[in-house]
């Protein structure tokens, strides 16, 4: 058969080929039929001479014929290329808001934050990757010859094609890392257009294999398991279904999700394929379809265990003797979004473990106002957590920011003169209750975000005399446990303090029972007896099952940061107290030195968790980084943030870092050597000022409303020095301020301060946008 070897890379080449080259000799335009790709017509017989010779280098010349049933004809089919019929009508539908809504319902949760939570979002998104594609509108769709755009899309989310859309790569880049991108691939959209225009139901089925006679694995690994058995459902498997490839045994679950990609029929394996029999008696020629692997689970497999008590496998098939069943579109979706999340949580985990060794446990951030100090934490915070935000819209990084802080992740205070170490570790507060107002012990900032971290609660551990208990979830205030009679949430306030006086030796085992339990009611300092009451098992259980590892001595997978801003304007060491000694790293539970101290409110044992960070930051011009007490500043990396008016034609809204004829940049450093001089470079001023300024009117205000104002409160009102740093246009002296009977008749030498000069400050809000852009030149010299 000739042509046996083009392939779809072949074709697209002979395509170009011919707009490179043209048509080539010998050949004519078709009369009867066009190959379309990319929108255009092509003769195919032209195409398919150059896609020969890129597939086998045979001589372009016509040597064969066209038309339907021909060789030439049935190798652009077999690659899903469209050849139709000069002239004739195509029938377009738009289907994008159809595809929106499929989208909603369909994709995994990952996407919902690129995509929003309702259609109209999903369309604005489906609109901004349409407009990367200007050659035609990939939401319109000629229903007879829908896989010439899939061919499309295919050919351009390719690695060469990618590159050369550059903005299109750039926005997949910068949003969610690839989203865009999937949205268009096989898992969505291609599969929508299948599911909506090929006419053929998509079935879904579970393929069975057990590891005593087929190492489904190491196939996989290797990329050879390409069929499979087929011993049930022979009428109704198809092509284009879907199934999940599940292991049976010992490690029992899915390792891969494939696609079928041919009819039920009798055939032998590939040789490569028996390689992986454990005995090669099972290998013969039965029936079989074959498999093309769209999913690879192997690093991240969704196990048997991980589908237990999951209402979408209440009827799931897998692990009964056979092996073909039928599946739900239900748990096939389910299966995806639980690989994906695993997938994630691996990579996540991976991400975080090498942010966090990039970073100080304790840093402040240290400069001038206006440097960008606070707007800095929310990104270390972020990639600390394993978030990269390089890529990232900062509407995105404030959402990334909002979440974490929901989840207990990030916390953010601000310390002031009030703030005290009852605020800040623990204090006794009224507590307004049931019983009326009562003085309790409560946690503050700092010990709440110790104490889940502190417990050492890994969800996925099991414990239990028969492991019949799952650590399912860990928040600040919930202990979510997984039984076979459902879920038992836990006070996690109760939880840690069990375990804090197990440790601490107030409590032991044996306290544990039903005969013994009003005299673990009277050791406990809280008195939380309806948290004990029929839960004795368990509470030992995890007594035992923290006791019995080292997870609560090592730094834990998961970290936490505590951000304190303008921490210099609160009395850090009296906020702080002992902990002063437990934030060094030798020093907290874990390290080498690690210590703990009895807290003097609760008189329980506490340690600082070495995966807390701590990112504070300081304002140069309130407070100096000297006045600082030097316990603390020899515990805390310093990092400067100083001003870089270069940012302003970087990441400004001026164009080009300009407003008019006014340079920003040239500006703000021009005004910085005047301050540096007369004071120092801790009183400079910050470039976020000046960022978000995009015309005279916005340059007025921050004049007006921020720069003098600052200069104002630098020099203590000494308007001489005001003015040596804005120039006259700004600083005004006042003349009239003189003669003999200026002042009221008094007994004193007055003649020296009749000299004396007086200033006034002009208001650029109210100046004309000529004798401001005046000012600022004189300013500049």
């Amino acid at each position: 058969m000739d042509f046996e070897k083009v392939k779809e890379e072949h074709i697209i080449k002979g395509i170009k080929d011919f707009n490179e080259k043209g048509m080539p000799n010998g050949f004519g335009p078709s009369s009867t039929y066009d190959l379309v790709f990319e929108g255009k017509s092509y003769p195919p017989k032209a195409v398919m001479a150059y896609a020969n010779f890129n597939a086998v280098g045979r001589k372009i010349e016509s040597y064969f014929k066209g038309g339907l049933g021909t060789d030439c004809f049935n190798a652009y089919e077999r690659n899903n290329f469209s050849v139709v019929p000069k002239n004739q009508k195509i029938q377009t539908k738009n289907v994008k808001l159809e595809f929106a809504e499929w989208l909603l319902n369909k994709a995994p949760d990952s996407y919902h934050y690129y995509l929003g939570s309702s259609i109209n979002s999903v369309i604005e998104r489906l609109d901004e990757i349409n407009n990367f594609f200007s050659e035609r509108d990939l939401f319109l769709v000629d229903e007879k010859n829908y896989r010439e755009l899939i061919n499309y899309i295919k050919f351009k989310n390719s690695k060469e094609q990618r590159l050369k859309n550059k903005e299109f790569y750039e926005y997949d880049r910068k949003n969610s890392k690839g989203i865009p991108m999937a949205i268009l691939g096989k898992a969505n959209y291609t599969k929508f257009l299948e599911q909506k225009f090929s006419g053929k139901e998509v079935n879904y089925w579970i393929f069975q294999g057990s590891p005593n006679i087929y190492d489904i694995n190491s196939a996989l690994k290797d990329g050879y398991l390409k069929s499979f058995k087929v011993a049930a459902h022979k009428e109704k498997i198809k092509i284009g279904d879907k199934v999940i490839l599940w292991q049976t045994g010992d490690s029992a679950g899915c390792y891969a999700l494939a696609e079928v990609t041919s009819e039920v029929a009798t055939f032998e394996e590939e040789p490569i394929e028996k390689n992986y029999y454990i005995n090669s008696e099972h290998s013969s020629i039965t029936e079989r379809v074959r498999i093309d692997i769209e999913f690879l689970l192997l690093d991240h497999p969704v196990l048997q265990m991980d589908i237990r008590g999951d209402k979408a496998f209440s009827a799931f098939k897998a692990g009964n003797q056979g092996t073909n069943f039928s599946a739900t579109e239900q748990e096939y979706n389910a299966i995806l979004r639980l690989a994906e999340n695993s997938y994630r949580s691996i990579e996540n985990k991976k991400t975080t473990q090498i942010a966090m060794s990039k970073y100080p446990l304790n840093q402040i951030l240290y400069g001038p106002p206006g440097t960008g100090k606070t707007y800095r934490t929310k990104d270390i915070a972020l990639n600390i957590l394993g978030v990269n935000t390089q890529d990232l819209s900062r509407e995105a990084i404030n959402d990334y920011f909002t979440n974490n802080v929901d989840q207990g992740n990030i916390v953010f205070t601000t310390f002031h003169q009030s703030m005290s170490y009852e605020d800040f570790v623990e204090g006794i507060k009224p507590v307004v209750g049931s019983e009326g107002l009562t003085y309790e012990v409560v946690p503050g900032i700092f010990k709440k975000l110790c104490l889940p971290v502190y417990s050492a609660l890994v969800p996925g551990d099991v414990f239990g005399s028969r492991n019949q208990y799952e650590i399912f979830s860990v928040t600040d205030s919930i202990l979510t446990l997984k039984r076979e009679s459902g879920f038992l949430p836990l006070a996690m306030d109760f939880v840690n303090e069990i375990i804090s006086e197990f440790k601490n030796g107030n409590l032991s085992i044996d306290d544990f029972g039903s005969t013994n339990r009003d005299g673990l009611y009277h050791k406990l300092p809280t008195k939380w007896d309806k948290y004990l009451f029929g839960y004795d098992s368990i509470y030992k259980g995890l007594i035992k099952y923290v006791t019995s590892t080292e997870k609560n001595k090592t730094q834990a997978i998961s970290p936490k940061v505590l951000i304190i801003d303008e921490i210099n304007r609160g009395n850090v060491s009296a906020i702080f107290g002992e902990l002063i000694t437990l934030i060094e790293k030798d020093k907290r539970l874990g390290g080498d030195e690690a210590l703990m101290v009895k807290l003097p409110y609760s008189k329980e044992y506490f340690g600082v968790p070495s995966n807390l960070y701590i990112i504070g930051t300081m304002n140069t011009a309130d407070r100096s980084v000297e006045a600082l007490d030097s316990a603390l500043r020899r515990r805390f990396s310093f990092i400067e943030t100083p001003p870089i008016p270069e940012y302003i034609k970087e990441y400004g809204h001026a164009h080009n870092g300009f407003i008019d004829e006014i340079d920003l940049v040239k500006l703000l450093s021009t005004i910085n050597k005047r301050i540096e001089k007369l004071l120092d470079k801790d009183h400079a001023i910050g470039h976020s000022y000046f960022l978000k300024i995009n015309s005279i009117k916005g340059l007025k205000a921050v004049i007006s409303n921020k720069v003098i104002p600052l200069l104002q409160e630098y020099f203590y009102g000494d308007y001489g020095k005001i003015g040596l740093v804005m120039g006259p246009g700004f600083i005004v002296s006042n003349e009239e301020a003189s003669g003999d009977e200026f002042f009221a008749p008094f007994d004193y030498e007055a003649s020296s301060l009749l000299e004396r000069k007086v200033y006034t400050v002009q208001n650029a809000v109210y100046m004309s946008n000529e004798e401001f852009k005046k000012a600022l030149f004189e300013l500049l010299g």
